[in-house]
């Protein structure tokens, strides 16, 4: 496939399991899609100095907080600073993240980690559905197919992975577990399908 050119405004969600393939996948769709098309953000390393130090502190579990709920407000304290910047990246180009507030709910409230006596559940959706409001993703690509043991993930939230997709069912788009190549190609065909590439410009 020749390369092309993500359409302006799209948002493109890469979420699921840790160790399943997004980087590998988000590192192919670089190698296909124009450049100056896109830009690439982790959440909730984000786009500043200080999502990028919360970032390294929650990785650190030395230092960061035992609580779940504080854990995932700080995730989320983080989706707020990078609101602005992501709203600005979007009016300009297509904006691809590795990782939605799908992964505060699926790794948070929805796996157990956060217990209705930390915050009740409806509360924390609110809070994080608020904070995402007005980006509404194009679409989710979900990742389940672990490729090896990583201790992050957990049937619990494999399991919420799957309530939130068939609560969003025409966002979501399951990831086959095909060979690297495959799985690329079908990323880009369901952006096609999507109206989310252009053709390569002359």
């Amino acid at each position: 496939m020749e390369s092309v050119h993500l359409r302006p405004g799209a948002l493109i969600v890469f979420e699921g399991l840790d160790g399943a393939g997004k980087t590998t996948q988000l590192n192919c769709l670089r190698g296909r899609v124009r450049p100056e098309s896109a830009t690439y953000v982790h959440m909730p390393t984000g786009f500043s100095r200080f999502t990028q130090t919360v970032r390294t502190l929650l990785d650190d579990r030395e230092v960061r907080p035992v609580s779940g709920l504080a854990q995932q407000l700080a995730h989320l304290a983080c989706h707020a600073e990078s609101q602005a910047t992501l709203h600005e990246q979007r009016s300009r180009s297509a904006v691809v993240l590795d990782r939605w507030w799908w992964s505060t709910l699926a790794y948070g409230i929805l796996s157990g980690v956060i217990s209705d006596a930390d915050m009740p559940r409806d509360a924390f959706e609110r809070v994080v559905e608020s904070t995402w409001a007005g980006m509404t993703a194009d679409v989710v690509f979900l990742f389940g197919h672990v490729h090896g043991f990583d201790s992050n993930n957990s049937d619990a939230i494999a399991a919420g992975y799957e309530t939130l997709a068939a609560r969003y069912p025409a966002l979501a788009v399951w990831v086959p577990d095909f060979t690297i190549e495959e799985v690329t190609d079908t990323i880009l065909e369901e952006l096609d399908h999507r109206h989310l590439l252009l053709p390569e410009r002359s």
